[in-house]
């Protein structure tokens, strides 16, 4: 096995063990809270924000460190420690403000494993082989959450709702250890950052922080991301909630069924973007995927059925899919040689924290006030708005190269 091969297969399995750390805690939270201390939609709504309210904080600061560190691998393994830990702190506190603060830590931390991860994939394959191996990454983050939800279901049914934090923090523990075995020459520094210009002098042309970000191209992108997480990252937890109604028995089942559907089709949908950019084109995908997230929330109120619901949920494994490969690429293409990729790809996370966390503090009001069908119809009208700006603003020849 060669070097770089080698350093691949530990960052694949690093990804597959840090999928939980990074996906499932916020729906697993909500089912917790509302099951365990009857916390109300809109304790648990700010509850499950302080994740993303925390994570914007860090992500611009970051992205832009991210560029300057040669050794990637220290901030993803510090990030890791930092998530278990924190989950520890949920599990010996019930006040709300304990739970906030903790949950806000994660948010702070696991919110730069994202563009950290991406950016040694970048340094390991170059730019000619990113698509492929962010398809990678995403296909092995969904079929990572698959497992490990399909365990922790299996541990919350025997241990109680509790276990599945002591579970999720020995997998964080787990990964730092694979990704302590990629090898820090197998990454290049240069492509990691997206690439350098030079000029006719064969000198780096610098870029400043704040020109990269009148990129219009990158300003529109941020703004079709948020419009995205606005309308789709509450319709996870709002599930959640609806279904654990007075059946609080059976929350972490649902729970988890929620999830390892739409991340069944996750799987097959990264796969297959991936594969499909080149022929189809970033723009088209991205708003094929797009479609499926108000057609989701349509559908989630128009039943009370949990068989329905679940099944609804599938289709978010095609949003979120499609969302996950191509969004990346997008940055990297439209940012390419200004070696700020790291830099704008923090402030696309910070962009869409705000998106999350606005969904989540709306969406919380929303079903207080108006219920949860009403809630649905809101966030699809959202998602809707979200596909046009993306029809009219992206422009295919700027993010498809």
């Amino acid at each position: 096995m060669t070097p770089k091969r080698s350093s691949q297969k530990a960052l694949d399995l690093a990804i597959l063990l840090m999928a939980s750390a990074r996906d499932t805690i916020g729906p697993f939270l909500s089912v917790y809270l509302k099951a365990n201390y009857n916390y109300d939609s809109l304790s648990i709504g700010i509850a499950i924000a302080s994740s993303n309210f925390f994570g914007l904080i860090s992500q611009i600061p970051a992205g832009a460190l991210i560029d300057k560190i040669k050794n990637k691998k220290i901030i993803v393994q510090l990030s890791l420690l930092t998530t278990a830990f924190s989950l520890l702190i949920i599990l010996k506190e019930k006040f709300l403000s304990f739970i906030v603060l903790a949950n806000g830590l994660i948010g702070f931390t696991t919110g730069i494993l994202t563009p950290t991860v991406s950016a040694i994939s970048l340094g390991i394959v170059g730019s000619e082989k990113f698509a492929n191996r962010i398809g990678r990454n995403e296909t092995l983050l969904h079929i990572g959450n698959v497992v490990a939800t399909l365990l922790a279901a299996i541990i919350a049914f025997y241990l109680g709702n509790q276990s599945i934090f002591y579970f999720i923090a020995c997998l964080s523990i787990a990964s730092i250890y694979s990704i302590h075995r990629i090898k820090n020459q197998d990454i290049d520094y240069e492509l990691s950052r997206g690439g350098i210009k030079k000029d006719i002098n064969n000198k780096e042309v610098d870029i400043k922080l704040l020109d990269s970000l009148k990129n219009r191209h990158i300003i529109n992108l941020f703004v079709t991301f948020f419009i995205f997480h606005f309308a789709n990252a509450a319709l996870l937890p709002d599930i959640g909630q609806k279904l654990s109604d007075g059946k609080s028995h059976l929350s972490s089942v649902y729970m988890s069924s929620c999830i390892i559907i739409s991340q069944l089709v996750m799987i097959p949908v990264a796969i297959l973007t991936s594969r499909y950019i080149q022929r189809i084109g970033l723009k088209k995908l991205f708003i094929i995927g797009f479609f499926a997230l108000p057609i989701r929330a349509i559908l989630f109120s128009l039943t009370n059925s949990p068989i329905l619901l679940i099944c609804f949920q599938g289709l978010d494994g095609i949003s979120a899919g499609v969302f996950g490969v191509t969004s990346t690429v997008m940055i990297a293409n439209a940012i390419a040689g200004s070696g700020r990729f790291n830099f704008i790809l923090g402030c696309a996370s910070s962009i869409i924290g705000l998106g999350a966390t606005v969904s989540n503090i709306v969406s919380g009001y929303l079903i207080k006030s108006y219920g949860y069908n009403r809630n649905f119809v809101y966030l699809a009208i959202i998602g809707i708005i979200g596909i046009i700006y993306a029809q009219i603003f992206i422009k295919e020849d700027n993010i498809n190269h």
